[in-house]
């Protein structure tokens, strides 16, 4: 199993968002993330329309976060990009792709796991596996050079604040 590029790139697009209602451009997002522009808005036309992102036109405008991190979760991000887990064809929106769709003795099994498994994904936020990994906080790279911790070396920098 494996997620698709779509819902790997909109779980960094919701990472480098992780601060509610601060928008940042999209060019810079995109650049950021290392995905086309094109790309990312359709990632973001598919979170604004579940009520996740939102934008704001202008020069001050840009792509924010309307809800906070510990309400995404992965379940929902697989589900809206990739339609959730699915170990098998034989059933969700390809179905009849299956040749032994018939006769197949696993089917229920398949269906079962996947649902299983999507569950435990429902219960997992975006901000807890952030929250797991602290080199994705934006200033991890600074604490390598000055030896201080994330945000005290954002501070040294000069930065107003962790984006944490």
């Amino acid at each position: 199993m494996q997620f698709s590029t779509s819902t790997r790139y909109a779980i960094r697009l919701l990472f480098e968002l992780r601060q509610p209602n601060m928008p940042q451009s999209s060019a810079v997002l995109a650049e950021q993330i290392g995905i086309p522009l094109k790309t990312l808005e359709k990632i973001h036309a598919v979170l604004k329309k579940e009520k996740i992102t939102d934008s704001i036109i202008g020069a001050k405008g840009g792509i924010f976060l309307r809800i906070p991190l510990t309400e995404v979760s992965l379940g929902k991000i697989t589900e809206l990009f990739d339609n959730g887990i699915r170990f098998a064809v034989c059933f969700g929106e390809k179905a009849n792709e299956c040749p032994m769709q018939n006769t197949c003795r696993i089917s229920s099994a398949w269906m079962h796991i996947s649902k299983l498994v999507q569950e435990q994904l429902n219960n997992i936020s975006l901000w807890s596996i952030f929250q797991e990994f602290p080199q994705n906080h934006c200033c991890y790279a600074l604490k390598k050079e000055s030896g201080l911790e994330p945000c005290a070396a954002a501070a040294a920098q000069g930065l107003e604040k962790c984006r944490q």
